[in-house]
Parts: structure tokens; C-alpha cells; sequence
């Protein structure tokens, strides 16, 4: 009996453990306290450039995809979550910086009218062209978006 209790608890963990997973951002997963992500993003050099309590976002300078590049890092407003990071390389070729992202998110992407997209089972990620701009890309943990929708009511 205390096998098979064992095994059940064994087996509801690694169920959890699977379906608790997030979308990575820069070896990070895109989740948890925007405090303690902030303190992550810092340690691996990315630079803090202002904070932006009211609209809950904060600016980050740093390298992402082997492009300088600024990050605004969106937080849900209750929980202070992070599920979204927003990423504008500084003049970069689109197709240059899609293929340095396709190199982390794999080359399974969908070409849209808005760009990019690359559609995972924890998120998304999607690469903007704007006209005549830099390209823009979204990296959202799906699991945070929720949350972040869900404390807007």
C-alpha cells in the first residue's frame, strides 16, 4: 500500500512538473516575481534602465540574440509576475535577426502579415516588422498571460 501511495505521489509531481514549464527568455524562464527576475536579468549583465511601477514594466539595455538590444520586461499587477518580455534590437535586418532567433527558438516558425511567430505549448514568440522600423519581438509565457488577464478583472 505505502508503494502505491508512493508511486502516486511520485507520478502527480512529475505531472505538475511538466505542466508547470515556461517559455524561456535568455536561458531564464519567463515567470516568477519581477523583483527576483529583475536580480536574474542584472546578474547576467543586462543593464536596468528605468522602472515604470505605474504601468508595471520595467527597461533593461543588454545583448539578446547577438544584437544590442532594450527589453521591457511586463509584470501582472497584482502579483507582480512576469509573463511578457517585449525586445527592440538596434539596427538589425530583419531576416539576419530572425534567423539568430530561429537559432533559440528553432526553425518551426509561421510567417504571418504582422511578421513571425513561433508557437509553443508555454507561449509565444513573435517578430514584428513594423514598416520602415526596427523589427519587435514578444516573448509571452502563456501561464502568465493568464494570470496577468485574469488580475485585470
Amino acid at each position: 500500500m505505502k508503494r502505491i501511495l508512493s508511486l502516486i505521489v511520485f507520478l502527480s509531481v512529475m505531472v505538475s512538473a511538466v505542466y508547470a514549464q515556461h517559455i524561456m527568455f535568455g536561458g531564464l524562464p519567463l515567470t516568477g516575481n519581477i523583483t527576483e527576475f529583475s536580480r536574474l536579468l542584472r546578474d547576467r549583465g543586462f543593464q536596468l534602465q528605468k522602472r515604470v511601477p505605474g504601468d508595471n514594466y520595467y527597461i533593461y539595455k543588454g545583448m539578446y540574440a547577438g544584437h544590442s538590444s532594450y527589453f521591457q520586461v511586463n509584470y501582472s499587477s497584482k502579483s507582480n509576475t512576469v509573463y511578457q518580455v517585449r525586445v527592440t534590437p538596434k539596427h538589425v535586418n530583419t531576416l539576419v535577426y530572425r534567423d539568430s532567433l530561429a537559432s533559440i527558438y528553432g526553425l518551426e516558425y509561421e510567417t504571418t502579415e504582422q511578421g513571425y511567430r513561433w508557437i509553443r505549448d508555454d507561449g509565444m514568440v513573435m517578430l514584428a516588422v513594423p514598416e520602415d522600423k526596427d523589427p519587435v519581438l514578444f516573448v509571452l509565457d502563456l501561464d502568465g498571460a493568464r494570470l496577468s488577464k485574469k488580475e485585470q478583472k
